[in-house]
């Protein structure tokens, strides 16, 4: 069911700052960097030479999940996006097993990605989200 890790996704205070410290630490620079109004986001993009992608993510203003995700959090992992083939499939699998999801059917990221998330209360509380991979991948 799932074929790899897709993404991880940090969510951070200062997309600045962190955008720095990949540079000096890891001498990485952001393949994208865009800002997304109506998701509340701006975001920095990572292409690794795995084929993954590190996706780190700042809120625009507090009423956002990302604003939440700081305040009770901090700086950190939000979530992981798993490669799958078929995302709506996967939701019908899982759906058909019991498990809660968040997201009944695929939608469109705002980096373009074809994504959904699971309920994470049917997760142990990690924030699992399905990303349809390219063909291409």
């Amino acid at each position: 069911m799932l074929k790899g890790i897709h993404h991880v996704a940090y969510v951070v205070a200062d997309l600045d700052r962190t955008i720095e410290m990949f540079e000096r630490v890891f001498a990485m620079k952001p393949d994208r960097r865009e800002v997304h109004e109506t998701w509340g986001q701006e975001v920095a993009l990572y292409a690794l030479e795995s084929g993954g992608t590190l996706e780190v993510i700042t809120p625009l203003h507090e009423n956002t999940p990302w604003a939440e995700f700081l305040r009770r959090h901090g700086d950190g992992i939000h979530h992981i996006g798993y490669a799958v083939d078929d995302v709506n499939a996967t939701l019908e699998q899982l759906e058909s097993k019991g498990v809660r999801l968040k997201d009944r059917r695929a939608q469109l990221s705002g980096v373009g990605w074809t994504v959904a998330s699971i309920d994470p209360e049917s997760t142990n509380g990690l924030w699992v989200q399905l990303v349809e991979r390219d063909r291409r991948e």
